[in-house]
């Protein structure tokens, strides 16, 4: 059993925290903040370990994704191994609400984030990955010495349809994520109202 120590905290989703490996710099660990989950978490979590599978049997490239490696018991739970997406100088990568929280950041970082977040448009496409949805809280920023260079997605991953046919047909799969991705631009404008150079960024992604 592995003994997760608090001070390897990394951050917190909706139903999961996540803890850097004791073992191991370059996983995290993924565990249920509650013991008495829902049956629809239940399903979420099921679902998302799922469509890990199918991507890695399909061979997906998992630059922008952080693979899955199973699960472990930890001193918290169970626990989902997945890699811990970090900067280059080691420290773990920040979110991409953190560089939109202010205009400042984002005109800081203007470039790295216009060509981040077309590679990761791209990716989405051309890898055929479908998302529950796309956030600000779910997506990180890894930085070199030059600045934001890549993008990565973090949870939400997996497709909610009743019949998820469209993890098998890509036409309808570009379609979806075309949509989603639509709705994530979106919703960024409407919470980042203020934020001028972040409606440049998606205007000239568009």
């Amino acid at each position: 059993m592995i003994i997760i120590d608090k001070s390897d905290f990394v951050g917190k989703g909706n139903h999961r925290e996540v803890y850097k490996h004791p073992n191991d710099p370059q996983l995290c660990l993924k565990v249920n903040i509650s013991s008495d989950l829902t049956t629809r978490e239940k399903r979420e979590q099921l679902r998302e370990k799922s469509y890990y599978n199918l991507l890695q049997k399909k061979g997906v490239n998992f630059t922008m994704l952080p693979a899955y490696h199973g699960d472990l018991e930890t001193s918290l739970g169970m626990a989902s191994v997945f890699d811990l997406i970090s900067d280059t100088d080691g420290s773990t990568s920040r979110t991409l609400g953190y560089y939109l929280q202010s205009e400042e950041l984002t005109q800081q970082n203007y470039e790295g984030l216009l060509s981040s977040l077309s590679q990761l448009k791209n990716y989405l496409l051309s890898q055929k990955i479908i998302v529950r949805g796309l956030a600000h809280r779910n997506i990180v920023c890894q930085r070199n010495e030059t600045g934001i260079f890549r993008l990565a997605i973090v949870d939400n991953i997996g497709n909610s349809e009743f019949i998820p046919i469209s993890n098998y047909i890509d036409f309808l799969a570009e379609r979806k994520i075309h949509k989603k991705w639509k709705r994530f631009e979106k919703r960024q404008l409407e919470e980042f109202t203020e934020n001028s150079a972040l409606r440049k960024i998606f205007d000239a992604l568009s």
